[in-house]
């Protein structure tokens, strides 16, 4: 599974191409382009059926009305490798965190990506051969 931690927006005075008239979080350039109301609240609702809200798919850079269109981390082991692939996105910032055990405040981060043109990353990490559970997360700020 994807497991996406999203920034939550800041209220303040936005520039005109930031403007968002229904405090949705979504910009309405934005929901314009994807075929969104901007005078409507749907920052919360998910067009495609993929899981994701329409302000998560802002955050992720993904299209809302694209079930294909997903930030994804592919994880494929190779005897003490992973490798960790996404999809990164224009003007995001990425870190992927780590843990043994799904316990909370145990993640640690193992790589910070600055924003860029966007493009796959990958991660390559050592595991010992005899772990057997190993969790990642992919947290996505968007700029």
């Amino acid at each position: 599974g994807i497991m996406v931690s999203l920034t939550i927006p800041t209220p303040g005075k936005p520039n005109e191409s930031q403007a968002d008239s229904d405090s949705d979080g979504l910009p309405n350039d934005w929901e314009l382009a994807h075929g969104l109301d901007p005078e409507s609240n749907d920052g919360g609702a998910d067009p495609d059926g993929d899981g994701l809200t329409n302000l998560q798919e802002f955050n992720c850079g993904t299209n809302p009305r694209d079930q294909a269109s997903r930030l994804e981390l592919a994880v494929v082991r190779d005897n003490n490798q992973l490798e960790l692939r996404f999809q990164a996105q224009p003007n995001r910032t990425y870190s992927i965190e780590s843990c043994e055990q799904l316990e909370r405040d145990k993640w640690k981060t193992i790589r910070t990506l600055a924003p860029g043109e966007g493009s796959e990353v990958v991660v390559r990490e050592l595991i010992g051969r005899d772990q057997t559970e190993h969790y990642f997360r992919l947290l996505v700020f968007p700029d």
